[in-house]
């Protein structure tokens, strides 16, 4: 069938001359027969089964998509939240804040956040560990993007003026407690550089499967 008048068809509107003539001329070389069964458009049976086919792959690829999505869009608030830390730890550097003895807390009067947890599990933990809890030595930040953030005191403070000396910060885009290990550790070298746990060690296992560093 021609083009243009399976498009007609399609769309439940009556095709032009032209059109018609065009699609004969397109079927010239089926027996007449079948010429007016061709120009009759699809029956309810053959729309009825391309719908079924779609649906079907639908299923199937809807969620992929969904998934994909969501994925970039926790990617992108982590790769957010990296760099607001590195530039408060700029801020602090600048103006003379920054020793052995800074730790996670310090930067927190320094940070735009919508409310502060010092108590409850708020943040899943990082690919191989489990929930966190929040008390007033890491408390979780609620960032305007939905997530929380973690100011994480495994690690008291630098420790030392060493540029590969860090402190840490966990950060979980989803803003809940879901009981998937999927946030992301951040890890703050005294030098300035933001990285991850995964990084650090040396090994990916460490970050979220959605985390493209």
């Amino acid at each position: 069938m021609s083009l243009w008048l399976t498009c007609c068809a399609s769309l439940c509107l009556k095709p032009s001359p032209w059109l018609m003539e065009k699609a004969r001329r397109d079927l010239g070389w089926l027996p007449p027969v079948c010429h007016k069964r061709a120009l009759a458009g699809f029956t309810l049976a053959e729309l009825l089964i391309c719908v079924a086919i779609l649906g079907v792959i639908a299923t199937f690829i809807i969620p992929k998509i969904m998934a994909g999505q969501q994925a970039s869009n926790y990617n992108a608030a982590a790769h957010e939240v990296a760099g607001i830390i590195a530039a408060v730890y700029q801020k602090m550097k600048t103006e003379g804040l920054v020793s052995a003895n800074t730790a996670p807390v310090d930067l927190i009067p320094y940070m735009n956040y919508v409310k502060l947890y010092t108590s409850g599990s708020w943040v899943d933990g990082h690919p191989g560990t489990g929930a966190w809890t929040c008390s007033a030595s890491s408390p979780c930040m609620v960032l305007h993007n939905g997530g929380i953030l973690e100011f994480v005191n495994n690690v008291p403070s630098f420790g030392s003026t060493n540029p590969n000396a860090l402190i840490e910060f966990r950060y979980d885009p989803q803003g809940n407690l879901s009981g998937v290990n999927d946030s992301v550790q951040f890890e703050l070298l005294y030098s300035g550089r933001v990285t991850t746990r995964a990084n650090v060690n040396g090994g990916g296992a460490f970050d979220p499967a959605w985390l493209s560093w």
